[in-house]
């Protein structure tokens, strides 16, 4: 569980003004959530947005589908509340994304972004997440290095403070790195379960923030994963850095995968 800290560093109001402000539009989108997103958001009804921050995906999904009924869920109250001043008309809910686990509610789609990163467990919270999505789970991974793996840390008001000003406070959460062993051992945690239609992984070399981020590496993969729960036969697509998209493409095909150069065909659209 996140500790009471860790909730304060989140809802500090150096964070929320930064969340406030920032990837309210599919301009704002990274490269792998444009991608998924465009292949996703318009053929679901409802979304459940784990780690929404201050809502602004609520926008994002509107555009790509404006009849969609959005949830958002946070760990930080303050963050919720503001969520809750700007979208009034909205439901969110302040809650950790490992109480799903508990719950009965279903989903079309589930999205996490900027969540697991800072997850230790985020095996377990994966887990949770994959619990109530009745037909997509679309993740962003933490960061991955093909041979190291560590738990770093990260200053939340260095991070989000305005280039203008500095960092009155330290506050440090977890940054998590995995290596392609936890890559393929998660992968193999949906492949086992008699449930899954398709895996879809995004993943591309980027730098991070070394100011505010304490990682021993120079640079690092941001990933992407597109779940797909459903019958028949069992596809995959992956576009990534040599080292990650072997593991992950060996993995899948060990269990019986069949790699496609279609996400519509995992999504059972081709």
């Amino acid at each position: 569980m996140k500790s009471a800290s860790d909730q304060q560093l989140w809802g500090s109001p150096t964070a929320v003004k930064f969340f406030s402000e920032r990837r309210a539009g599919i301009e704002g989108l990274f490269r792998s959530e444009s991608l998924f997103l465009n292949e996703v958001a318009p053929y679901v009804n409802n979304v459940l947005d784990v780690g929404c921050a201050c809502g602004n995906f609520l926008n994002v999904f509107k555009t790509y589908n404006p009849i969609i009924r959005y949830t958002g869920m946070d760990l930080s109250r303050n963050m919720i509340e503001e969520a809750r001043s700007r979208h009034p008309d909205t439901p969110f809910e302040v809650s950790d994304a490992r109480m799903l686990r508990n719950s009965n509610r279903r989903y079309d789609l589930v999205f996490s972004s900027g969540l697991l990163v800072h997850c230790p467990d985020y095996s377990d919270v994966l887990r949770s997440l994959w619990s109530v999505a009745s037909r997509y789970l679309l993740v962003d991974l933490p960061r991955i290095s093909v041979d190291d793996r560590q738990i770093g840390s990260m200053d939340v008001e260095l991070r989000y403070a305005a280039k203008a000003e500095t960092s009155r406070t330290r506050g440090d959460v977890p940054y998590v790195l995995i290596n392609a062993t936890d890559l393929r051992n998660l992968t193999i945690d949906f492949l086992a379960r008699r449930d899954i239609r398709g895996l879809a992984l995004f993943a591309y070399d980027a730098f991070y923030h070394k100011q505010s981020i304490r990682l021993n590496v120079s640079k690092l993969i941001t990933s992407c994963l597109l779940v797909v729960r459903g019958e028949g036969p069992s596809l995959y697509w992956v576009e990534a850095p040599s080292g990650v998209g072997s593991e992950f493409a060996a993995t899948c095909e060990a269990f019986g995968s069949t790699r496609t150069d279609s996400i519509a065909e995992v999504l059972g659209k081709g």
